[in-house]
């Protein structure tokens, strides 16, 4: 399904696309594992910054900015910088620690890793026509309150147990999304709903609250048990 949308003038915007992302990105990591070895962050550094540049030549290049596969690329490998610094020795610094109980060394490393991802929504906003889309507040406010989110979370370690429990129901919440967003779509076409489907942010919420209603359901019941079916036969009983 994956394989025949690869190539020159194709697109693959299927259900399970992210795959797709992932599948290219695993020979990508390949490829720098074989050329450099074990992937150290001097090399995920390079990987990652290699990849923006990529992005930005590419958009001035061809007029509209940041229509490119490339930029799943620069998520994951922003990812993959994340973590690395996660075990980063960051108290050789302690001189930018004023602050008892925040770590200002890695909050900083954490933003400049984090801010060519911020600059491409702050384009696309304000520089409609390389974006290809007109300005959208609610996009722009969703993507500055995710990432003051995390900022958050890195200044103060969270401890909140229903955030946990969410977090593990995002895998069945995503195999599952699509079947919300169509029912709800098919719902909304009733004369009842009509006036509410045409409310661009109540659709979103509502689709955001029943998706992970419905990936709580199928992580419990679905999720786990099958995991664990999983790892008794690897253990071969």
């Amino acid at each position: 399904m994956m394989l025949p949308s690869i190539g020159p003038g194709k697109t693959s915007f299927l259900h399970f696309w992210t795959l797709e992302v992932e599948l290219l990105f695993y020979i990508a990591v390949a490829l720098l594992f074989f050329t450099f070895g074990r992937l150290r962050r001097e090399v995920l550094f390079a990987a990652y910054i290699s990849t923006g540049l990529c992005i930005l030549y590419k958009g001035f290049l061809s007029g509209v900015m940041f229509k490119s596969p490339l930029l799943a690329f620069l998520m994951m490998f922003w990812g993959a910088l994340c973590r690395s610094f996660l075990y980063f020795k960051f108290y050789r610094w302690s001189w930018l620690a004023p602050v008892k109980g925040v770590d200002w060394a890695r909050s900083v490393m954490f933003g400049l890793l984090t801010a060519p991802l911020v600059f491409r929504p702050i384009v696309h906003f304000f520089l409609p026509h390389l974006g290809g889309d007109r300005p959208n507040w609610l996009r722009l406010v969703s993507v500055f309150a995710a990432f003051g989110f995390l900022f958050w979370v890195v200044f103060k370690p969270v401890r909140i147990g229903w955030l946990s429990s969410v977090g593990r129901w995002t895998y069945s919440t995503y195999l599952l999304h699509l079947v919300v967003i169509m029912a709800v779509h098919w719902v909304g076409q009733f004369p009842f709903f009509s006036g509410l489907y045409r409310i661009p942010l109540f659709f979103t919420f509502l689709v955001l609250i029943i998706s992970f209603a419905v990936g709580a359901v199928a992580y419990r019941w679905i999720e786990q048990p099958s995991d664990a079916i999983g790892k008794r036969l690897a253990a071969g009983r």
